[in-house]
């Protein structure tokens, strides 16, 4: 199943690896709409479909990780947009994804503090517009990386490693296509996610919170198969409005 969302925006129905999946190719060449990070201003967080309606958006996908517990206050990344910005030291290196004001893109890691800790540091915070950080790298310059060993170890626990439910995001080298996919059970692991943003000419990619967490919503409509009961309310999102 192919559809057109909006000029330059489409979506697809399809399965890969056994698994279905659901994507937005945004051709940021074409659209109108382009990819933003959200974050919530509500201390409980807000449903993926709650936050499509609010900035009328084209599609939503989920965000990155935090804690279930305090949703909208305790973030596993960091956020920028033209409303706010959380800049958390974080204690593992993890997998940003920032905009510029003059549109152009980029995915990295964060770099080690003085302190041991892990963050993105100042001058690149500072030359971003947007930035959705706290995912782990897929795709790195058109290769395949090793998530959870050796160089690029991000540290991340098993269960998120396994196959599962998996939200991620990607964009092509220059820059012309962003994609957002969302897959339902049997879900990829990481390297199959990686496997599947190579199919589509990925020069970078990262995943992002997945599980019960993830979920897509586009033209109006939750389009993934939910886990864990129902949608989760979270504080950020990828919004293409």
């Amino acid at each position: 199943m192919l559809a057109r969302l909006a000029p330059g925006v489409t979506y697809r129905e399809d399965t890969y690896l056994g698994t279905p999946y659901h994507l937005v190719t945004v051709d940021r060449s074409m659209a109108d709409a382009a990819p933003r990070p959200y974050r919530t201003d509500r201390d409980g967080g807000e449903t993926v479909s709650a936050i499509d309606r609010r900035t009328d958006a084209v599609a939503t996908l989920n965000g990155t990780f935090f804690d279930t517990a305090r949703p909208g206050r305790v973030i596993f990344g960091e956020v920028k947009n033209d409303e706010t910005a959380y800049r958390p030291a974080m204690t593992k290196k993890r997998t940003y994804w920032a905009v510029r004001p003059d549109a152009t893109m980029e995915m990295e890691e964060t770099e080690r503090t003085p302190d041991a800790l892990w963050a993105i540091p100042s001058a690149k915070w500072n030359s971003f517009r947007y930035v959705l950080g706290g995912g782990g790298r897929l795709i790195q310059d058109g290769r395949k990386t090793s998530v959870g060993a050796g160089d690029n170890d991000q540290r991340f626990q098993p269960d998120v490693l396994a196959r599962r439910n998996r939200s991620a995001i990607g964009f092509s080298e220059d820059g012309r296509h962003f994609w957002m996919v969302a897959c339902d059970p049997p879900g990829w692991t990481p390297q199959q996610t990686a496997d599947f943003f190579l199919t589509l000419g990925a020069d970078e990619a990262m995943f992002l919170d997945g599980g019960g967490s993830t979920e897509m919503v586009a033209d109006d409509r939750i389009v993934n198969d939910l886990t864990g009961g129902g949608e989760r309310r979270m504080p950020t999102a990828i919004v293409t409005a």
